[in-house]
């Protein structure tokens, strides 16, 4: 329950900040949604410790997967300037194997757009994460927080209607760390989770309004 205040308070804060940039410029603002594939890693380290020795780094390994990628807000001038501040849903969606992960994520991003017809922009900024895995070995539910860098063209196609082209990197910045006691053994196993992703192409639409 307080992560999941936590959630809601980051997200009205959000849109409070957009809200203060707003500039009552009527065509300064668009809503967008945009699709594309990610490739993410869940960065999985285990160490061992049993009663009697630490072995540390026992095992480690990297699983991928390739997820679909769904980003879903809205965007305004700031101050009518080149500047333009966005905000919304960022989603990694994948499921395999009867495996299923998701990365959910609401971002501030905050960059320079220059261009009239075609307009080029360079995003960047902050946002807080939800990771959940199902299906493997260990299931993980937790909250995060990182950066998105996110280039990106747009096209005008007519008077409301924008063809967004763009790529991301996104980085969660927590480790997540679970530790598993054996009951046979006695030996503690602690599992390290960090979320990274790129995705070097999506494709979506912006309304401007």
């Amino acid at each position: 329950m307080n992560h999941l205040k936590k959630y809601l308070l980051v997200s009205f804060l959000f849109c409070m900040a957009n809200n203060i940039f707003a500039t009552g410029n009527e065509r300064s603002k668009n809503i967008y949604l945009s699709i594309g594939i990610s490739s993410a890693s869940n960065y999985d380290r285990l160490s061992i410790q049993n009663r009697n020795e630490l072995v540390s780094d026992a095992f480690t390994k990297q699983y991928l997967f390739n997820a679909l990628t769904l980003d879903l807000g809205f965007s305004q001038e700031i101050n009518k300037s080149i500047f333009k501040v966005k905000s919304g849903l960022f989603m990694h969606l994948s499921s395999a194997e009867e495996s299923f992960s998701g990365y959910f994520s609401v971002p501030l991003l905050i960059g320079p757009e220059i261009g009239n017809k075609v307009k080029f922009s360079f995003f960047f900024g902050p946002h807080f994460g939800y990771l959940y895995t199902s299906g493997r070995i260990d299931e993980v539910r937790e909250y995060d927080y990182g950066f998105i860098i996110q280039p990106q063209l747009s096209f005008k196609v007519s008077k409301n209607v924008e063809v967004l082209i763009g790529a991301f990197l996104q980085h969660g910045m927590r480790t997540v760390e679970k530790i598993i006691s054996s009951s046979k053994t006695g030996d503690r196993i602690t599992t390290e989770y960090q979320f990274n992703a790129i995705s070097p192409f999506s494709i979506g639409v912006a309304y401007l309004f």
